[in-house]
């Protein structure tokens, strides 16, 4: 199991690119994110849940980004970045649960500097109810201190391998404090940040997905 994370994985690391969170509103494609598995560029996704239907469109620009967590594969995407401490990363994300339980499919979005250094279950199907949907929220990660990071978010289908859930990001941006600037990755040490992604995505894996196969929601 491990080995196979890992395997997927390496397709994140990619080259980072110099600047900020590049692209955060995908409204280049992918141009500056590295991703895996099921997951498009869209703008517009159309939700039908529990006999309403919802037309959704982008938070930021005209285009975000769709994961789909089927066929037993885990979609993930990810941005490296430099980034000085008391900086706020935020994010806008929905999960439309498409499975029932036991098949608790789930959205993670993760802040890693090698480790992980704050993992958040942003949504499942057992907290928005078998084929619920949560519509547009935004949630955030603080900056303990100076250094090289990955944000990365994870869409999971678990225990089958129909029935995918979907899981949806735009505006993704980082601000420093007290200036509303955004920092910048300058002469960070990229290849590193790679290679300690890699240790973390697989340490969350085994906490996360322990977990849910002993039917811990």
């Amino acid at each position: 199991m491990r080995a196979a994370v890992l395997c997927v994985l390496t397709l994140l690391i990619g080259t980072a690119q110099a600047g900020a969170i590049t692209n955060g509103s995908f409204e280049d494609g992918f141009t500056g994110w590295t991703q895996s598995g099921q997951v498009s560029i869209v703008s517009g996704y159309t939700v039908s849940s529990i006999g309403s239907t919802h037309n959704l469109s982008a938070t930021d620009g005209d285009k975000f980004v769709i994961m789909f967590a089927g066929n037993s594969v885990t979609s993930l995407i990810s941005d490296a970045f430099y980034a000085f401490a008391g900086s706020e990363l935020t994010f806008d994300w929905l999960f439309h649960a498409r499975d029932y339980l036991p098949f608790n499919d789930y959205v993670l979005a993760l802040l890693l500097d090698g480790s992980p250094v704050e993992t958040k279950q942003l949504a499942s199907v057992s907290s928005v109810g078998e084929f619920g949907f949560t519509g547009w929220n935004t949630d955030s990660f603080f900056i303990p201190v100076d250094g090289s990071y990955q944000w990365a978010a994870e869409c999971v289908n678990l225990k089958d391998s129909v029935n995918d859930s979907v899981c949806g990001f735009d505006n993704v941006s980082m601000t420093m404090p007290g200036t509303g600037t955004v920092s910048t990755l300058g002469d960070a040490p990229l290849m590193a940040i790679g290679g300690l992604v890699l240790i973390g995505f697989a340490r969350v894996r085994e906490k996360f997905g322990s977990r849910r196969q002993l039917g811990d929601t």
